[in-house]
């Protein structure tokens, strides 16, 4: 996911079922709960506000799209 790579460092999961536990507590605490982003242009404004054109969000919202419709 891109998910904790940073100039500090690179997050490590042990396993994918504790990455995905890790990522969806950031998400909800750092973007959902204390900043109220919800979308992924939303989300994007603080997580990748560089992305050129708005590119992350436009992807994310298709995999999103592709997700809920049992494309994947």
């Amino acid at each position: 996911w891109g998910y904790g790579i940073h100039s500090a460092g690179t997050l490590c999961f042990t396993s994918w079922e504790e990455g995905i536990d890790q990522f969806m507590t950031g998400l909800a605490r750092d973007f959902i709960a204390d900043r109220k982003l919800l979308t992924p242009a939303q989300i994007m404004t603080r997580y990748t506000p560089h992305s050129p054109g708005g590119a992350w969000a436009r992807s994310v919202q298709q995999f999103l799209d592709d997700l809920y419709a049992g494309n994947l």
